[in-house]
């Protein structure tokens, strides 16, 4: 349960919450990221597909005045488990069998999401068993019918659950870096991506503007344009947004999404290169030519918690 300002300590109560179609609150407590704007809900078990009704009561902001809620407010979802939120073209796709999905988020028009996006699923927070590798998903059904999906997976370049995801700056996830044992698979509509395995690839994640200089020094990138080897602007923490992941040494941008950050553009997102302008879909404005837009992100337990 997101709130749009910072909600009191006591509001982590069961005794808070309420929910119709025989679903029951067991437990609440805060959002060990969010802070005291998100209260974690564990509900009795939930049927997919099911849309319900949560009732708040009795809540009160962090200020000194202790300001209440209107009594009564209501939320309505739809419930999703693990299973049914998964896309089906995954068993396209033999590898991805073993991983788990832990996020799951249309990508709007207009996100604004530099402090926090509103997942449909999210289970990408410190309880996460241990994962072994990571991977993305972007699906982009056209709106003439054509749809395009890419999956990539890799070995993981972090160990914090809450950073594999997209790396919105309440996340403290900025990572512009080389990564390894990369796999790609595409849809067949897609011919600007090369499927295969491939010993390296490299990401550009953060929330922050950037620029077209070759900062990392990527091979084969331009530093006069926006593609696969780019600079973090330091002076802009939350600014445009980048969630990229190229293979560098084919000189391909495998998936973008960008301007999910504060700056009031609309959301710019492809697959492969973009055909003209900057490869990496910087300035693009696609938006339109997409029916829907979704980022998965996955992991693969680990031996250990298996």
């Amino acid at each position: 349960m997101v709130f749009n300002k910072p909600v009191a300590d006591a509001a982590a109560d069961p005794v808070n919450f309420s929910a119709d179609n025989g679903l029951a609150i067991l437990a609440a407590q805060m959002h060990p990221v969010y802070s005291n704007t998100c209260v974690i809900l564990t509900t009795s078990p939930q049927t997919a597909g099911t849309v319900y009704t949560l009732t708040v009561n009795n809540v009160c902001d962090r200020t000194p005045l202790a300001n209440a809620m209107f009594p009564d407010r209501t939320v309505a979802f739809t419930a999703q488990t693990e299973a049914s939120a998964r896309p089906d073209f995954l068993s396209e796709i033999p590898e991805a069998a073993d991983y788990r999905l832990v996020q799951k988020l249309a990508l709007n028009r207009q996100a604004y999401w530099a402090k926090g996006a509103p997942f449909s699923l999210d289970d990408t927070w410190p309880g996460l068993p241990g994962f072994d590798r990571v991977a993305y998903a972007l699906d982009l059904p056209g709106t003439n019918g054509v749809r395009q999906w890419v999956w990539v997976s890799m070995d993981p370049f972090t160990t914090d659950p809450l950073r594999v995801g997209l790396s919105t700056a309440d996340r403290c996830a900025r990572f512009q870096q080389y990564v390894t044992n990369m796999t790609v698979a595409v849809a067949s509509t897609v011919t600007a991506v090369t499927s295969g395995s491939f010993a390296d690839g490299n990401i550009e994640f953060w929330p922050n503007n950037y620029g077209g200089a070759n900062e990392a020094a990527i091979p084969g990138a331009n530093a006069s344009t926006y593609d696969f080897g780019d600079r973090i602007d330091p002076n802009v923490p939350v600014g445009h947004g980048s969630f990229q992941i190229h293979n560098f040494r084919l000189g391909q941008t495998l998936f973008a999404v960008n301007s999910w950050g504060n700056d009031n553009r609309s959301i710019e997102l492809g697959i492969g290169n973009r055909p003209t302008g900057a490869p990496d879909w910087t300035s693009s404005g696609a938006y339109n030519e997409y029916a829907s837009r979704t980022l998965y992100v996955f992991v693969r337990p680990s031996a250990a918690t298996l």
